[in-house]
């Protein structure tokens, strides 16, 4: 007996009709609508991991956006048992930028070397659908044009204790940047023992990359945050 795995897609344009899509899915694809909302629907074995399941998925979605452009930006809904019951999805699995009010206490800005450069980064870091690695990468550079010198960086020596936060920042720019078959600088090893990860570079496609992503994402994001913040002119 198969399970059904449902995601919701979104396709936004008019690349292709859903005839002309399910024809070139595998066969265990099938598509579903319900109130104009489209879903791709994978039958599968229960014995299946979900990971699995969600990786053949994503090639597809890749496949799709590289021969045609189009995001379908694929979320999962719910899981369907042989036995007709449900399991609903309930966790959020991507990272909402809220929007917050003027501060108070804000005055007219005394603009200072980089800071245009730098709240240009933070925006384009924060455009929809901008890789994740990308964004980490956007961010780093805010750190970077304040923090140019390699001194302020102090070395990571030791896996057992937490990193200098500027020094984390760069160990996770390195790490989404290269694609070499294996890390091999002392420094980003050491932070892959941090982690409790294998000693290669990012990898989308690998779920425990994808667990441990949005928490390191985070953390380049709050010392970006920290550069800007001190730059921005405030009432006295």
């Amino acid at each position: 007996m198969n399970c059904k795995y449902v995601y919701k897609i979104f396709p936004r344009f008019t690349a292709f009709d859903t005839d002309e899509l399910i024809k070139i899915l595998p066969q265990k694809f099938s598509l579903l609508k319900e109130q104009d909302q489209l879903m791709l629907v994978i039958e599968s074995s229960a014995q299946l991991n979900e990971e699995k399941i969600f990786y053949e998925l994503q090639r597809e979605c890749d496949r799709i956006f590289f021969l045609t452009g189009e995001q379908l930006n694929p979320i999962f809904i719910y899981k369907e048992n042989p036995d007709g019951s449900k399991r609903v999805e309930n966790e959020i699995n991507y990272i909402l930028h809220g929007i917050e009010k003027l501060p108070s206490d804000i005055d007219r800005q005394k603009w200072q070397s980089q800071l245009d450069v730098q709240l240009r980064l933070w925006q384009l870091a924060h455009l929809p659908n901008t890789p994740i690695s990308v964004q980490v990468i956007l961010l780093f550079q805010i750190i970077e044009s304040s923090y140019p010198n390699k001194n302020v960086y102090p070395e990571y020596k030791d896996y057992k204790i937490d990193p200098h936060p500027r020094t984390e920042a760069k160990l996770i720019r390195h790490w989404v940047s290269h694609q070499r078959p294996k890390v091999d600088k002392p420094q980003l090893q050491n932070y892959c023992k941090y982690l409790g990860i294998q000693e290669i570079f990012f990898n989308p496609t690998d779920t425990n990359h994808q667990r441990i992503i949005p928490k390191l994402y985070e953390h380049v994001k709050k010392e970006a945050q920290k550069v800007i913040d001190n730059a921005i002119t405030r009432k006295q």
